[in-house]
């Protein structure tokens, strides 16, 4: 199953015999069959609403860089905002030992309430994550965010999490380059979720503090 939005490129999934992929989107997009030699694909794009395909194999896609809530009577209580429900959506609809790939914000790793990574990390591994600089969607979508593929398989049923052994469900202090405290101009010190800690080199740039609308926060620069 793959589910596809906005500018993620499809990647054919090799898999024996035929298998079905799912695609979100949040405005328009296109579907259809295809695949390579020897693999057959169904590629079927819907709203995060529809509820008429469940278990697929595979599910990726790109959330919208907003930070609007969703309606939705099986998740509205837990309040996520649009970039998570997506996540949560598609755990509903990939069948145990599928995989979910979403480019989405920053915020679903690097926020300070860790509930969200909570709630997927117990229906979910998490596969891995590349943290992308803030400009690279900027040719072909206009926009100027820090972004992060995550992956993640879904567990046969959601379980209780050992936090002492899921390391990306909290934050660690950010660093520079010189091994020196990130902090902003108030002082505060920065953050970045404890699996790019773990990784650096799954950030493909450098993290630095930048003004924004929001006030002080983190943001992924490409490297010269």
């Amino acid at each position: 199953l793959v589910i596809a939005v906005g500018h993620l490129h499809l990647a054919v999934l090799k898999l024996r015999g035929q298998h079905t992929d799912l695609g979100h989107r949040h405005d328009g997009a296109v579907g259809g069959r295809g695949g390579e030699e020897g693999v057959e694909q169904t590629v079927q794009l819907l709203g995060h609403d529809d509820e008429s395909v469940s278990f697929a194999a595979t599910a990726t896609g790109q959330h919208a860089h907003h930070a609007d809530a969703q309606c939705d009577a099986q998740h509205d209580r837990k309040n996520f905002l649009i970039h998570d429900y997506f996540f949560a959506k598609a755990l509903d609809k990939v069948r145990p030992g599928g995989v979910v790939a979403f480019i989405t914000s920053k915020g679903t790793l690097d926020k300070a309430n860790s509930a969200v990574r909570e709630y997927i990390a117990q229906r979910a591994e998490l596969l891995g994550a590349v943290r992308l600089p803030d400009n690279a969607f900027k040719a072909n979508a206009g926009t100027e965010v820090t972004s992060d593929i995550i992956f993640l398989q879904k567990r046969d049923k959601p379980v209780e999490i050992d936090r002492d052994r899921v390391d990306w469900l909290d934050l660690s202090y950010l660093y520079d380059q010189e091994g020196a405290l990130v902090e902003d101009p108030n002082g505060e010190l920065a953050t970045i979720n404890s699996y790019f800690d773990m990784f650096p080199e799954h950030v493909l740039g450098d993290m630095v503090v930048e003004s924004t609308q929001y006030g002080y926060d983190t943001t992924c620069k490409a490297r010269e």
